[in-house]
């Protein structure tokens, strides 16, 4: 039998109590019968598969089988499991986790029966000691960990009533080492699922595959041949989306030239790592021009370094370059004037005032990188509408910005 991360030196105490001719406490038997599952710091198979045995046998004690049914189902166990293995319960507390998320972290047990011992498996999820819905430290979700290995990968299934109906292999694009466990399986079939991916499931795809992994995608079906194709679009916005984007940029670039709407794309999404090639190998004007009205206008932190690297570009110049830079002030002021308005701050000590702190900060960051391009931008009226609002930092930042110019010139 595999064992999943055990340690060999000491056998396992709740065989010993189960071979009692003499019932034993019920607190003792729950006791043992939980140590021995967390012998070792991810749960050991051992002690599991011994307790799925034991229920498989028609003559159990009822003592034994109470024991061991009543701790599996025990509220104190689960959490136990969730908060030591480091569980989210489901994919909305995943999501927001993400970050803490390490592809490459070793795999708890409640995770390893779901590929490895489908009996221990059904154990855990029969007596809810895990929820199917759960997700482990290494992104996995246990419902496509075990169907991997049980039902067809490319039919349908939700995880909640309600939900998208997807297959195990759209929702595999999320998690870069099962969708390449999922992708092993289907290469060698005709219906290799690729045609039933969608835009957004290949530029999630394209957020963690590297050039081996494309090609063998486009060797294999995945059009990306057209370049106007929503899928070669996809796959531009997923590789821009990479805190490493170049590779794959360059990849890309040798199969097809940029959209126009890429930079806007990656300032919208405060892209910062892919801005310095995006805007080197931008050609088009328009397409510029509308990435950098998406960089004023975002209210991400950052965004004014993405705003200062699209007016490197050589399109920054020329007659129109003064009106540009008065538009884009006159945007960035008016998205954070429009944000802190909503917002409806009552007072200094309105807990909200933090949030406006931040959209002011970022607001101020943008009006001093366009002053750098020009010294005197005419952007009468932004300072009394940033009086107004309490952002009296932006409309110093704004009197800077205009020569001093009086605020009550309207």
């Amino acid at each position: 039998m595999s064992t999943h991360n055990e340690y060999q030196e000491s056998p396992l105490q709740s065989p010993l109590l189960f071979s009692s001719a003499e019932e034993l406490p019920l607190g003792l038997l729950q006791s043992v019968i939980e140590e021995d599952l967390f012998e070792t710091p991810l749960g050991s198979h051992r002690a599991l598969h011994n307790l799925y045995e034991e229920l498989k046998k028609e003559n159990l004690q009822p003592w034994i089988r109470k024991a061991i049914e009543s701790t599996l189902r025990s509220p104190s166990l689960r959490q136990k499991i969730y908060t030591s293995w480091s569980l989210w319960p489901d994919s909305t507390h995943a999501e927001n986790a993400r970050d803490s998320m390490d592809g490459l972290a070793p795999l708890d047990l409640a995770s390893w029966v779901s590929k490895n011992c489908s009996g221990c498996f059904d154990l855990l999820l029969g007596y809810q000691a895990v929820s199917p819905a759960s997700f482990c430290r290494a992104g996995y979700g246990f419902f496509i960990l075990a169907y991997m290995g049980r039902r067809d990968i490319l039919g349908p299934f939700s995880f909640n009533p309600g939900d998208p109906i997807m297959s195990v292999f759209q929702v595999s694009t999320f998690w870069r080492r099962v969708f390449q466990a999922c992708w092993a399986r289907l290469k060698p079939l005709p219906d290799n699922g690729l045609k039933s991916l969608k835009p957004a499931e290949i530029e999630r795809i394209f957020r963690f595959a590297d050039p081996s992994l494309a090609k063998d995608l486009e060797d294999s079906g995945l059009e990306l041949a057209e370049p106007s194709s929503r899928n070669m679009s996809s796959a531009w916005y997923g590789a821009a989306a990479r805190n490493a984007p170049v590779t794959m940029l360059n990849w890309l670039l040798s199969r097809a030239e940029l959209p126009e709407d890429l930079l806007a794309t990656a300032a919208h999404n405060n892209y910062i790592h892919a801005a310095p090639w995006i805007v080197q190998h931008t050609q088009s004007y328009v397409g510029w021009r509308k990435g950098a009205q998406e960089a004023a206008d975002c209210l991400a932190r950052g965004s004014a370094k993405m705003l200062a690297i699209i007016l490197q570009s050589p399109f920054a110049k020329g007659q129109t370059h003064q009106t540009l830079l008065e538009d884009l002030t006159i945007i960035a002021v008016d998205r954070a004037c429009q944000d802190g308005k909503s917002l409806r701050i009552e007072g200094p000590d309105d807990p909200r005032r933090y949030r406006l702190d931040d959209v002011e900060d970022v607001a101020v960051q943008k009006v001093k990188v366009l002053q750098k391009e020009s010294a005197n931008v005419e952007v009468v009226g932004l300072r009394v509408k940033a009086a107004e609002l309490g952002m009296y930092r932006l409309e110093a930042a704004l009197g800077e910005a205009d020569g001093g110019a009086d605020a009550n010139l309207v």
